[in-house]
């Protein structure tokens, strides 16, 4: 089962995660290859959203993992994980815009190769924001 873990949102409502959740659906389904792969509607793939205990930082980074990739003749691409990474980077990048983001799709199950990976725009990290007090 295609698993996709969307870490440190900000706090959101459980509007905008359904939104959030029905547009990474949408975007899996309009990338070349998931229907072939088997991974279309929400009975094939695993949307999560864990909450992230320190408050501190939640949204200034969001990272998106994505695995369980079934491997099809197309799957297995370097470029078509690739651009699910991009796609659904772009998708998370519309709901939190001022985060930056990094999604990383993980290889294929059984199939060698690294990870592919999409990153947002670049801010100052909250720990290069440090307040004084904590120097």
């Amino acid at each position: 089962m295609l698993t996709i873990k969307v870490w440190c949102l900000p706090k959101l409502s459980q509007k905008k995660l359904e939104k959030l959740l029905w547009d990474i659906l949408e975007a899996i389904r309009d990338t070349d290859g998931m229907t072939e792969a088997g991974h279309t509607g929400t009975g094939n793939v695993l949307v999560l959203f864990p909450k992230d205990m320190m408050k501190f930082g939640l949204g200034d980074e969001v990272l998106i993992e994505t695995e369980g990739l079934n491997a099809t003749e197309t799957t297995t691409f370097a470029r078509f994980r690739q651009e699910l990474a991009k796609k659904l980077g772009q998708v998370v990048q519309k709901h939190v815009p001022k985060a930056q983001i990094d999604s990383r799709v993980h290889r294929c199950y059984g199939v060698a190769g690294g990870v592919e990976q999409w990153q947002g725009r670049r801010r100052k990290m909250p720990a290069e924001k440090r307040p004084k007090r904590l120097k």
